[in-house]
């Protein structure tokens, strides 16, 4: 916590989300004159796509990073002990005010939730009512600013079959949340994206070309 000792497990949330208006706002137009200010955030699975999307996205001439990659590994929603991206996420979109934050959270949240009733045993109906509780609550700090658009990247299938179930079921969960949310938010699946044939996870998948890579 770059040297600071003071350990915070809430996990509080505006009493309600901020009043959506009956009709969308109209779609920004973004220029090199008046560019999209993108924020690539999340836990370790961001380190890897998120230096390519802010390389592309600049690319483009009309869309200004805020900055770096904001990705913190070994932290999720389940333990704000570790980490508590509650606390910190709303600083944040205050200070970088971004139209559009690419987003992922999840690869180490496959665990029971300490101090919440019932919600110990991951996948409990407790448990999913509180995931449910903290993905939403992340989700609308992150949209907060009026305007403004969240990119959520679903949790892709990963080698073991135990935890891709357990990923599978968060997915779920997320992708709902989103989809109570849309259009500010938008869910990207990367769960079915990356399988193979079989539905299972490979090291290598067919590439454009067709040759694996």
């Amino acid at each position: 916590r770059s040297g600071d000792d003071r350990i915070s497990t809430k996990a509080v949330f505006a009493a309600t989300p901020r009043a959506r208006p009956a009709t969308p706002p109209a779609k920004p137009v973004f220029s090199p004159r008046k560019r999209m200010r993108l924020y690539v955030v999340g836990d370790s699975l961001i380190t890897d796509p998120g230096p390519e999307i802010l390389s592309r996205a600049t690319a483009t001439g009309a869309i200004t990073p805020t900055g770096p990659i904001d990705t913190h590994p070994a932290t999720g929603l389940v333990q704000p002990q570790i980490f508590n991206w509650f606390e910190y996420l709303p600083g944040q979109v205050k200070s970088l005010r971004p139209d559009v934050t690419v987003a992922t959270f999840g690869a180490n949240d496959g665990l029971g939730f300490d101090a919440v009733p019932g919600a110990s045993d991951f996948g409990s109906p407790a448990w999913q009512a509180e995931y449910r509780r903290r993905v939403g609550g992340t989700m609308d700090i992150l949209t907060r600013r009026r305007g403004s658009r969240l990119i959520w990247l679903g949790l892709p299938i990963p080698r073991d079959p135990a935890l891709a179930e357990r990923w599978k079921l968060m997915n779920q969960i997320i992708e709902q949340e989103a989809k109570r949310r849309a259009p500010e938010v938008i869910y990207v699946d990367l769960y079915d994206r990356f399988k193979d044939a079989s539905g299972n996870y490979s090291d290598f998948l067919p590439g454009p070309d067709g040759q694996d890579q």
